[in-house]
């Protein structure tokens, strides 16, 4: 059982984070970015700000994120985003791969629905094709779901149609609360498999093809649940966090972030170096100027310089990683920093959260990043 929960949190990670490139992509940001009902997009849409609209159709990928993102339109390709909260109403002809606090979804999706957060509705004239892979703390399913549904979280409420297998891992610290609900109406094509405290309500109206069973969860399972999830949850928001980030440096910077990113390879030694006197020597001229009331201004803009640089350092080590993976495996792609950072980002991010290994690894990333980003502002 534990291998199975590991290795659906790996594909869920795989699938949320890896979108594939179309040839042509149209990249926009700012307070506000829509894409109006008449306006066609052809390519991928990559799209940076605090309200996200899409009325028009995409002929590719939408790759998004944001305070509050709403498609009413049509996108070709898959749909992937960040957001507080995430409104589809219109068509998906691909994957939908979401991660904010409110999911909702009365639209259409062609294939498979991948999803991380807080909450997720789906409406009673909602259709996913094939697979739904979800992991919230609270889920209320009404629409169609063509093949299994496999998830995790607090408490989930069934309303509409499964096509086949449902398998469920639910954990909630409340007593008494029942944490799965099977209402009438509700048609399941094959097993319904759950693990909780207490057996589900499933009312007499509700449709079970197959085997109804619950498993009892030990005190260890819910430990180590809960230690896998935070684990799971913080990793896929700090990948998330570095690609809202890094695509907007991209869009304003990219020519910058090339130049930057050629001191990798070309001052190597150099740029572990110069980053560990950097990540030294910044902290303590900030103490110093601290010190002295007429420096205390000028540390304080160095400090944030400091720690945005950090983060920015990692980010474009990220860039570097995934420009060496499109060099051996997508040729056609190598050129493109936006294809770069989101595949790059996504590896380096995971592999940077893996304990000792993943931790070292960082540390060289931050060190380089931080070099090659002082040597090219030195030289600029």
């Amino acid at each position: 059982m534990v291998k199975t929960r590991k290795s659906i949190i790996l594909a869920l990670f795989i699938a949320l984070l890896l979108p594939a490139a179309a040839l042509a992509f149209t990249a926009k940001s700012g307070n506000s970015v829509s894409v109006g009902k008449a306006e066609v997009i052809d390519g991928n849409f990559y799209a940076a700000g605090q309200n996200i609209q899409i009325e028009g159709k995409v002929n590719g990928d939408v790759i998004c994120a944001g305070q509050s993102v709403n498609i009413n339109g049509e996108v070709a390709g898959d749909v992937i985003c960040v957001a507080s909260s995430v409104n589809i109403n219109g068509r998906v002809g691909g994957n939908l791969r979401t991660a904010g606090s409110a999911i909702n979804l009365n639209g259409s999706v062609g294939r498979n629905l991948m999803v991380a957060g807080a909450s997720l509705s789906t409406g009673a004239s909602s259709s996913v094709g094939w697979e739904a892979l979800t992991a919230v703390a609270s889920a209320d399913l009404r629409g169609r779901i063509g093949r299994d549904l496999t998830g995790a979280g607090a408490a989930y409420t069934l309303a509409g149609v499964i096509g086949r297998d449902v398998q469920l891992w639910l954990d909630n610290n409340k007593q008494n609360q029942q944490l799965l609900k099977v209402e009438n109406g509700a048609r399941i094509g094959g097993k319904l498999i759950y693990t909780a405290k207490s057996d589900a309500e499933i009312a007499k109206g509700a449709k079970v093809a197959g085997e109804v069973k619950r498993n009892e969860p030990t005190a260890r399972e819910f430990n180590r649940r809960q230690t896998g999830g935070a684990w799971f949850l913080g990793m896929l928001y700090s990948i998330l966090a570095a690609l809202v980030i890094g695509l907007v440096l991209v869009s304003v910077w990219g020519e910058e972030i090339k130049k930057i990113l050629t001191y990798f390879t070309s001052k190597t030694g150099a740029t572990f170096g110069w980053g560990l006197v950097v990540l030294i020597i910044t902290p303590i001229s900030c103490l110093l100027l601290l010190i002295t009331l007429i420096g205390i201004p000028l540390a304080l803009v160095l400090g944030m310089a400091y720690v945005i640089a950090i983060i920015f350092s990692k980010i474009f080590v990220g860039i570097f990683v995934g420009q060496k993976l499109l060099e051996r495996f997508w040729q056609a792609k190598k050129e493109s920093l936006f294809a770069a950072l989101t595949v790059g980002v996504a590896v380096s991010y995971f592999v940077f959260s893996i304990p000792v290994l993943g931790w070292l690894l960082s540390a060289l990333a931050l060190l380089s990043g931080l070099g090659a980003t002082y040597l090219y502002l030195k030289r600029a």
